[in-house]
């Protein structure tokens, strides 16, 4: 009798991972069963088509949380052995944390980036105790304490989207036909 011995491949590994259309492919730790690849600021993973490179007669399966993040690839060999890599994708975070600028009823300010303070230059008939104030801040970040009324000393707090907080301190000059003062808070 004739008869054909066939080896099937226990050979499961990842040799490339990345996204279509993005350069940069993941760094793959086959020992440990990770792939790992931070991307470009601003990537919007929902919109991204993950590929990857494995032996011919593999089959691959994505696993995707809730959310959407990506989680693990399972790679099954010809014999049938299963490899399930854990998937550490990320965008790289803003880390800048600045004011670029500033309104308070149409009134733009003086931003001193180096003081990390806020200038208004504002007519005596101005009501300090309702500021409407509207801030421009770096790509990314978020403001936190805005606040409504600038009679006092007062101060905001710009977050970058990875974490790192600025301090920024309001300075109110209000005129008048006959005299000018300046409340730095």
């Amino acid at each position: 009798d004739d008869f054909n011995i066939v080896y099937l491949s226990s050979d499961n590994a990842v040799t490339s991972f990345g996204f279509e259309g993005i350069e940069q492919k993941a760094q793959i730790d086959n020992e440990n069963n990770i792939i790992s690849l931070t991307l470009p600021r601003g990537t919007d993973l929902s919109s991204l088509t993950p590929e990857w490179q494995i032996p011919a007669g593999c089959t691959a399966s994505l696993v995707r949380g809730e959310n959407g993040e990506y989680q693990s690839l399972s790679v099954t060999a010809m014999d049938g052995t299963v490899r399930i890599y854990t998937l550490e994708i990320a965008v790289e975070l803003f880390t800048e944390n600045k004011v670029l600028s500033a309104e308070w009823d149409g009134i733009a300010a003086q931003i001193d980036e180096e003081n990390k303070v806020i200038r208004f230059t504002v007519p005596a008939d101005f009501d300090l105790k309702e500021a409407d104030i509207r801030l421009t801040v770096s790509e990314g970040a978020s403001v936190i304490g805005l606040p409504t009324d600038l009679s006092e000393p007062r101060s905001v707090f710009v977050r970058s989207q990875s974490g790192a907080l600025a301090k920024y301190d309001f300075a109110v000059t209000v005129e008048d036909a006959t005299f000018r003062v300046e409340m730095l808070f």
